[in-house]
């Protein structure tokens, strides 16, 4: 049992793998136009390559590039957007969903192209290296503050000093990208003079306003650099109402402080010169980590998914075949149903009464006859299973009521003989029921049965599905083994008799109320009457 159930989980795994790629394509589909030869099989190829050199999963490879084509990247370039992004998202230490939104907003705000791509990420990789700051949080920091730098005319290598000097200030993300929405949209009012009182505020400490708008045309970061020295030179006690004036009450100690340690914004700049430190940065890194064992094991995955995937899609047309039939399967069932409903409820009045014989003979096994003969009474269940799989499903139902009550005839007699009885009545009242289902599940099936391509088979070979080939499988099952012997020395026979009173008019409730009436009595009987067999 186990190992089945080993295999339709293995079966089942690579067609959900196979549905869930499916499902990836269609997303990416939706958002971008393939006018490439090849169209969006192409481009799936492309990305599927990229899980032989990137950690991730297809399905997060697929989001990744959904979100390329999202910010309006032609499919031309998706692949190699996505490539980047995904280096990106693993040299600092970011999943795929972070990297993807953060890539976008950056990309939104200053207009990066994708062959410079790769250039910020070394950026950003080199200062989260020499800054001893996780770049993962000056990724953050940036797109918080990306709205203000780029307004003041920053790119986006100057947003990432400027992040990366707040960042050895101690501040973290959050509060950078709070201090800076603040202040560098101030600083443009007074390089327009658009406030008198911030204008006059501003003269008061140094600050040109003239001069000020010009250095943030040509070189906004010296003009920002042009503004800090200016309050840094003012003495301390007269700093507090210009920078109140100018900042407001909010920020005006941050600004005070940042003008204080202006040097650590000046030298974090100035290593934007050094292009020779910068550039590679994060390929070197990228694959310095993909040497690591831990990332190989994950490629090592994706080679096992992609297997999967590959088998699930060869599977897929004839599972959506068979889902499809099984559908309409359902469908008739449910309106046979709903046209006979005394029908069901007597099968379901059954069905809750095996459910109790069962675990009492299962309670009463384990007492009498011990772990060994349960096991062989599961045993029982197993063979009856193999019965099951040629059965149409009203067959199905009353063969896995006498499959079941095996456990208990096994060893009374009396309740065997019962049985023996009540399945001959219930083949003979539900034939014409089992013929109606017989073209529905000979279908269902068909498709499992040949579905293996390499099970072999004869002209001669026929498979029975009728309820008389199960009636008699199920009798040799209840046979007494030759080998049991009576543990009592003194012959015992024990007799009882049941009556069915059901009337030719009775209806399925009555008849399911007299059956169940019958069988409570025969099994309490049995309980304390039946001889105690030994194996």
């Amino acid at each position: 049992m186990r190992i089945g159930m080993t295999a339709a989980v293995s079966f089942g795994l690579p067609i959900k793998k196979a549905i869930d790629a499916q499902e990836a394509m269609v997303n990416l589909g939706k958002v971008t136009n393939v006018v490439r030869t090849g169209g969006i099989g192409m481009l799936r190829g492309e990305l599927e390559n990229l899980t032989r050199t990137l950690p991730f999963t297809f399905q997060e490879i697929t989001k990744l590039a959904t979100m390329g084509a999202r910010i309006g990247m032609k499919d031309a370039d998706l692949k190699s957007w996505t490539e980047v992004a995904g280096k990106m998202a693993l040299v600092l230490g970011m999943n795929v969903d972070e990297m993807g939104d953060s890539i976008a907003k950056l990309q939104g705000a200053f207009g990066v192209a994708t062959e410079d791509l790769e250039h910020m990420g070394d950026v950003i990789n080199y200062f989260g290296d020499t800054s001893r700051v996780e770049s993962a949080s000056l990724m953050k920091s940036m797109v918080n503050m990306a709205g203000a730098t780029k307004q003041f005319g920053f790119s986006v290598e100057s947003t990432a000093a400027l992040t990366t000097a707040f960042a050895k200030m101690g501040y973290d993300a959050e509060k950078a990208g709070s201090i800076v929405t603040q202040m560098l949209p101030k600083l443009g009012l007074v390089a327009n003079q658009a406030n008198k009182s911030m204008t006059e505020a501003a003269k008061r400490i140094g600050i040109i306003p003239a001069t000020l708008k010009k250095m943030m045309r040509d070189n906004p970061e010296q003009a920002l650099i042009y503004a800090l020295e200016k309050i840094k030179a003012i003495p301390l006690n007269e700093q507090a109402g210009a920078l109140n004036a100018i900042f407001g009450q909010r920020v005006q100690a941050e600004a005070s402080q940042l003008a204080s340690k202006v040097d650590v914004v000046k030298s974090t700049f100035a290593e934007l010169a050094d292009k020779t430190k910068i550039s590679g940065a994060m390929q070197k890194d990228y694959v310095a980590l993909m040497g690591t064992t831990k990332e190989q094991m994950k490629l090592f995955k994706n080679s096992f998914e992609q297997l999967g995937i590959a088998i699930g899609e060869a599977v897929l047309p004839a599972f959506t075949s068979m889902i499809k039939s099984v559908t309409g399967f359902f469908q008739k069932v449910t309106d046979f149903g709903k046209e006979h409903p005394k029908i069901f409820a007597f099968l379901t009045k059954g069905a809750a009464l095996l459910t109790g014989l069962a675990a009492g003979a299962a309670a009463v096994k384990m007492t009498f006859f011990g772990v060994g003969a349960a096991i062989k009474g599961v045993g029982v269940v197993l063979k009856g299973l193999a019965i099951i799989a040629n059965l149409n499903p009203i067959t199905l139902a009353i063969t896995a009521i006498a499959i079941g009550a095996a456990l208990v005839i096994k060893h009374w007699d009396k309740v065997k003989e019962f049985f023996q009885n009540l399945w001959q009545w219930l083949t003979e009242k539900f034939k014409a029921i089992g013929e109606f289902f017989g073209n529905i599940g000979s279908k269902v099936g068909g498709f499992f049965k040949n579905l293996w391509p390499f099970r072999k088979s004869s002209d001669n070979e026929k498979v029975s599905t009728s309820s008389e080939a199960a009636n008699k499988n199920i009798n040799a099952d209840l046979k007494l083994p030759a080998n049991r012997t009576v543990a009592n020395s003194n012959n015992k026979t024990l007799t009882n008799n049941m009556t069915f009173n059901i009337s030719g008019a009775a209806d399925s409730e009555n008849i399911a109320d007299e059956i169940a009436k019958a069988v409570k009595q025969t099994s309490r009987d049995a309980m304390y009457d039946a001889p105690f067999y030994v194996g």
